[in-house]
């Protein structure tokens, strides 16, 4: 069974990862920022806090993803991963 936790434990919990929030696209392997520059506050509706300043991706960022998938599932890339190597890929970007 699972632990009951008050709400300052969960308001620490949250604090605590906001440092590791990272602002950037992950695409082709890598984290970018969007290739405009262009941002937007990622905003914490319980306090209104800005967690993070996040890359807005516009249509060129859109067109590098869907090129770097297409890369990607057209070599096999992706197919003859391991899962776990792929899990870290997506929980966590690149296992590199």
């Amino acid at each position: 069974m699972s632990e009951l936790h008050d709400l300052a434990y969960w308001r620490q919990r949250a604090q605590s990862i906001v440092p590791s929030l990272r602002g950037q696209a992950y695409i082709d392997g890598r984290w970018t920022d969007a290739a405009d520059g262009a941002t937007f506050d990622s905003i914490d509706p319980a306090t209104g806090t800005v967690l993070a300043k996040v890359a807005a991706c516009g249509e060129a960022d859109v067109d590098r993803a869907v090129a770097a998938a297409r890369r990607a599932f057209e070599q096999g890339v992706w197919a003859a991963m391991p899962r776990r190597e792929r899990k870290a890929t997506l929980c966590c970007g690149s296992p590199r």
